[in-house]
């Protein structure tokens, strides 16, 4: 199979699994309110705490998270659901940041993103320095106007992952008295 062929049949598999979830009621239900300020949320199996923004080590631990996902290294050859996704937040340790405007960067060597949210599972599987994306590649969004709504979804491939690991963003976390193994 030539490398056009492979992105094209990953492109229709992306498509194919974005509008089954969208089919699906409580998956992808109607976009968050875009929130006032920056926000860290700490899901940890189900339940959800949104970490106080005045806290001393806030901004580290939001300028880490961005660093984490900024500075990623490769990927995988995975499409991920919103079903996996939603399982994350419930079954596993996960920090969320969620923008209070959107975002972009450049990721994987000069691949542009736009995006809204960040997940970084802190246990289970993907603890291993993967960090998924509520948001578009730049190749996704065909040069429209990037609107907050537009990019809320963690869409099959919106992830990366940062080979260097966890222990910086685990240590900002213990100064909040978060620990995580």
């Amino acid at each position: 199979m030539s490398r056009f062929s492979g992105y094209l049949v990953m492109g229709l598999a992306m498509c194919v699994l974005e509008m089954c979830a969208a089919g699906r009621t409580g998956l992808n239900s109607l976009p968050e309110q875009k929130p006032n300020s920056n926000q860290i949320v700490l899901h940890d199996h189900g339940r959800s705490t949104t970490l106080d923004q005045h806290s001393a080590f806030f901004k580290d631990v939001l300028t880490e998270s961005n660093s984490l996902f900024l500075e990623a290294d490769t990927s995988y050859r995975l499409l991920m659901s919103q079903e996996r996704i939603v399982n994350l937040k419930q079954r596993e340790v996960a920090l969320e940041i969620k923008f209070s405007a959107v975002q972009s960067g450049d990721v994987l060597k000069g691949h542009k993103v736009h995006f809204t949210s960040l997940l970084i599972p802190l246990s289970g599987q993907f603890a291993d320095g993967t960090v998924f994306f509520a948001g578009k590649w730049e190749r996704q969004n065909e040069h429209q106007e990037l609107k907050y709504a537009s990019l809320q979804d963690y869409l099959p491939a919106n992830f990366v992952r940062n080979t260097r690991g966890l222990n910086r963003l685990k240590e900002q976390l213990k100064k909040m008295a978060i620990t995580v193994d």
